[in-house]
């Protein structure tokens, strides 16, 4: 499903009401919003490309670059906001980020599973019972 740019502009038309309101009732935040909405458009949409070309490559070496440079970017931010220090902090928070992404990636595809193939007649270990009730929770 692709959004088109008409499509795009009667989204951004909702934009509108918030700026409305900032301008009613003189609430100095308009210009930051047009600031982050023109921002999270530009962002969005070379995020859009650049996945449209990442899912077309169909490549695991690349998938698995990008994941890594997406930990590894939400690390460093988190750590530069939070003013820890660098050395110390960006390896512990980037495996945290790293394995509970896993580990969500993981819990979403055995929920798909557990949509298209009833696989609990079929493996009976322990392990399997208990992501079975994890995804079906």
């Amino acid at each position: 499903m692709n959004i088109t740019i008409i499509g795009m502009l009667l989204a951004l038309l909702l934009v509108l009401v918030p700026l409305y309101f900032f301008h009613y009732f003189k609430v100095p935040l308009i210009r930051s919003t047009i600031i982050s909405t023109v921002r999270m458009v530009v962002q969005m949409s070379l995020i859009g490309l650049y996945l449209q070309f990442l899912f077309s490559y169909n490549n695991w070496l690349v998938n698995v670059f990008w994941f890594v440079l997406m930990v590894l970017v939400a690390s460093f931010t988190a750590v530069n906001r939070t003013r820890l220090r660098m050395r110390q902090m960006l390896m512990p928070i980037a495996v945290g980020l790293g394995v509970g992404a896993l580990v969500c990636a993981c819990m979403l595809f055995l929920r798909c599973c557990a949509y298209l193939t009833p696989l609990m007649h079929v493996i009976s270990s322990p392990l399997w019972a208990f992501f079975w009730a994890i995804c079906w929770a």
